[in-house]
């Protein structure tokens, strides 16, 4: 069955609805890039995934290349949607328009999921889980190093100091109106503040639910336009801290000072400053001790 799905070329390909669960994949200016991607799709072909697949169109290599690879998949196993969107939050939404099953996760096609640990994961959830979360490692592409990042005892500063969206599982209906922003950077961590995760029934898991790859030079933190983004996106999260109340309040800040210092870390003289200004706004609104009481190491 297809239908048309976006502005440019969008394929459904969806005749079974009993998936267990849902990627969202969004993808952009990736042709030549894709390998990693494409053979942990096929290893999906032996679990209950659909996968969404979003290009948020750039370049017609990266849609052939993609619509080469679809065409090699079992049929009925994945949805493709290709349009100009703008943005990862932007093409997010739309997989979340067009998702099927009962959990949803999102997934960028750079790094590595382990869908056998997800997978098993969801086999022992609860009826009550609305969220589930696993560790994950750090890949540094340029000299094989690889980092596993554990949740700690208290799960809630574990994750506002390392947010880490594609480690987490969500039941697709907790989601509701929760939707991304179309920031360029910084989109999944309002995400989280804007769907309360600190406030959900999370449910913890010790293995490893995904490889994040680093050191790639087409990455959000090695993008200027990206990074430039990162100053609105200090502003929107401090203003939805204001709304937020006790007793999670802290790790929504942790998450907030976190955001501030990549941008003194990563941004040019004038964003850092833009950065520290934000920063030092937030801190005299909430005082200094409680703000930067954890520590933050990502």
């Amino acid at each position: 069955m297809q239908r048309f799905l976006s502005q440019r070329i969008g394929f459904y390909s969806m005749e079974d609805k009993s998936f267990t669960l849902c990627a969202v994949i969004p993808i952009s200016r990736m042709a030549g890039k894709l390998e990693l991607f494409k053979s942990w799709v096929l290893e999906g072909q032996n679990y209950s995934i659909f996968f969404v697949i979003v290009h948020d169109w750039r370049d017609q290599e990266t849609e052939n290349e993609l619509i080469s690879f679809l065409s090699k998949l079992k049929s009925g196993r994945y949805a493709y949607v290709s349009s100009k969107f703008g943005s990862p939050g932007m093409a997010r939404n739309a997989g979340i328009r067009n998702a099927v099953g009962e959990w949803i996760t999102f997934w960028d096609s750079d790094d590595l999921p382990n869908l056998e640990n997800v997978m098993a994961a969801i086999r022992v959830n609860g009826n009550q889980d609305e969220v589930l979360i696993g560790n994950y490692e750090k890949f540094e592409c340029t000299n094989n190093v690889r980092t596993e990042v554990n949740l700690g005892t208290d799960w809630r500063e574990s994750v506002s100091r390392n947010p880490g969206l594609w480690r987490m599982v969500f039941r697709r209906d907790a989601i509701g109106t929760t939707i991304f922003s179309d920031l360029l950077m910084g989109e999944d961590q309002l995400f989280l503040m804007e769907f309360h995760i600190f406030e959900r029934q999370v449910k913890i898991h010790r293995e490893i639910f995904y490889s994040y790859q680093t050191m790639q030079d087409h990455q959000a933190t090695k993008n200027r336009s990206s990074l430039s983004d990162l100053i609105r996106c200090l502003k929107i999260t401090k203003n939805h801290i204001k709304s937020l109340q006790a007793p999670n309040l802290i790790y929504y800040q942790t998450m907030f000072v976190r955001q501030s210092l990549t941008g003194l870390k990563r941004l040019k003289v004038t964003g850092k400053i833009k950065a520290l200004q934000q920063l030092l706004i937030f801190t005299n609104e909430y005082g200094f001790t409680n703000s930067i009481r954890i520590p933050l190491c990502r």
